[in-house]
């Protein structure tokens, strides 16, 4: 799909209240607004309203293929885009010096330099 027929389409977005919003990056901007038809409470319901509508919704590429079958869903790449989104690891302060969290932070540091 271009670029310009995307733009063109109506999306089904989670609400763009928070951090937790998977599509907030994309649609925070004052040109991404008017593209949004629907806003849902979490992925699972804007993947529903996408199979049962014309709208189109960005969804991780994972969860789209787990339910591409049951939704009837049409995963499209979108191969001009952008696909960096933050993401953040967090765990309580009394956790700190578990070795599992140490290896995670260790990996994530590493990751981050390459």
């Amino acid at each position: 799909m271009s670029d310009e027929k995307y733009l063109n389409e109506q999306h089904a977005v989670v609400m763009n209240g928070g951090y937790y919003s998977f599509s907030l990056p994309y649609y925070d901007a004052p040109a991404g607004k008017p593209l949004i038809g629907y806003q849902g409470t979490d992925l699972n319901s804007v993947m529903n309203i996408v199979s049962r509508t014309h709208m189109v919704a960005l969804v991780p590429r994972w969860l789209a293929k787990t339910h591409a079958g049951t939704l009837n869903l049409n995963i499209i790449p979108l191969p001009w885009m952008n696909n960096q989104l933050p993401c953040y690891l967090t765990w309580h302060e009394s956790a700190s010096k578990d070795k599992g969290n140490m290896w995670m932070k260790s990996l994530l540091e590493q990751a981050e330099t390459l």
